[in-house]
This record gives structure tokens, C-alpha cells and sequence, in this order.
């Protein structure tokens, strides 16, 4: 499982618009494509990175207020695994609010992350 990140640039004097995926170390910019939108730039942006670096398999969209986020899956098998743990936390009615720590911190993303970094190990 590879997370790949893209970002917004924004245009300075000489160049437009771009987004920027990366992963491991590997990057690449593509223009922005005024036809599409914002969702469909930043999967074109990471479909363009797994073109580059020859990386079959599937891609997972999520993100956060600031970027666009990715994960690939190298195999079906890792994709058959994220689709049962999500299934999972659908057929147990976990809800979020079900989650909160004493501090009263929604717990609900950070175990779902531990969930997906066990799938990998």
C-alpha cells in the first residue's frame, strides 16, 4: 500500500496552475486541465504518478482539508482486505460519537488507520 499526496500550486509569473503528486519519494507536476474538476485533477494527478512509475493496481480516494490523498493498492488482495475491514466497521454500526476518548476526541480516523496499517504488515 502506497499513499500518494497531491497538492495545489498555485501560478507564479511564468507558470499556471499545477498539481503536484507524490509518494516515496517520487513526484511529478502536471497542468491544470480547466475541463475538469477539482476531484477528477487530483485523480488525474495520481494516475499520472502510478503511469510514471510503472504502478498497476488500484487507487483509493480520501483527503483533508488541505490536500488530496490517495492510496494504491498493489494487488486485488489488498483491495478485497480495505473493502472487508470497511464492511466491517458498516455491519458492527460503528459510529463515530461511539468513539470518543475522555477528552472527548473523535478516536473513530486514528483507529481506522491502525486498522489499515495492520492490513500492510
Amino acid at each position: 500500500m502506497i499513499a500518494i499526496t497531491v497538492k495545489y500550486l498555485g501560478p507564479t509569473n511564468t507558470k499556471g496552475t499545477r498539481l503536484k503528486a507524490f509518494a516515496n519519494g517520487n513526484s511529478i507536476t502536471i497542468s491544470k486541465d480547466y475541463a475538469l474538476s477539482d476531484k477528477a485533477l487530483a485523480l488525474s494527478a495520481a494516475q499520472a504518478l502510478c503511469k510514471k512509475m510503472n504502478w498497476p493496481g488500484h487507487l483509493i480516494h480520501g483527503g483533508t482539508q488541505e490536500t488530496d490523498v490517495f492510496v494504491f493498492l498493489k494487488s486485488d488482495y489488498e483491495l478485497t482486505k480495505i473493502i472487508k475491514l470497511a464492511m466491517d466497521f458498516i455491519a458492527t454500526g460503528i459510529e463515530k460519537d461511539a468513539y470518543r476518548d475522555t477528552l472527548g476526541h473523535n478516536t473513530a480516523p486514528e483507529r481506522i488507520i491502525r486498522a489499515l496499517e495492520d492490513l500492510i504488515k
